[in-house]
């Protein structure tokens, strides 16, 4: 026996290898292929599901009442302050705000601990107040981060056991979650006996 007969692999080993290199590689490629499902996955759900849905307008609306004395010892001013803040990630434009203002007799309790007070019940009778602004008073672009607030007043002749409700329509352009343009339309509003509680 020759020195090239001692280092020949006999076949049958040699065929189990190259199995073995076979499925090995075949592992191999299979790993690879679920490697890179899982990270286009993943490249899906977060640039696309995640990051597309956070272009979608997030405002934040929100109002408060006070009342203040007048100089007229018959009448009080109402100060109704709007607050318009973006809170998302994309810029909005508000397109008009549309101030609407109510009285109406205060509803009794008679013993109750509470009772219900239907806004809607009250905002299908006639205003004292209604007008739509289209410019300035919060109207303009809002940029992602960006808040305003603007106080609108009136001097309200006081009564006894009248209560004013005030509602703000604040109109918005902005984007769905797909990042196309939509409008949409937000409500605040407040109610309070007239006059009261009175602040300097």
């Amino acid at each position: 026996m020759n020195a090239e007969d001692k280092h020949q692999m006999p076949s049958s080993r040699q065929t189990g290898m190259d199995r073995f290199k076979g499925w090995s590689e075949a592992l191999k490629n299979v790993v690879q292929i679920c490697a890179i499902l899982v990270a286009g996955y993943w490249t899906y759900y977060k640039f696309i599901q995640i990051d597309v849905s956070s272009l979608e307008t997030h405002a934040h609306i929100t109002s408060e009442l006070s009342w203040h004395r007048s100089p007229n010892p018959k009448d009080c001013n109402a100060e109704f302050t709007v607050h318009v803040e973006n809170e998302g990630k994309s810029p909005f434009d508000v397109l008009s705000v549309h101030m609407r203002a109510w009285k109406f007799n205060s509803p009794s309790r008679e013993g109750s601990a509470a009772i219900f007070v239907d806004s809607d019940e009250i905002e299908k009778g006639p205003t004292f107040f209604d007008k739509e602004f289209n410019s300035g008073r919060l109207v303009g672009s809002y940029a992602p981060g960006v808040k305003a607030d603007y106080s609108f007043n009136w001097a309200v002749q006081g009564a006894a056991h009248s209560t004013a409700l005030f509602s703000a329509d604040v109109k918005i352009k902005g984007q769905n979650k797909k990042g196309r343009e939509k409008e949409t339309g937000w409500t605040t509003e407040n109610w309070q006996e007239i006059c009261g509680p009175v602040t300097q």
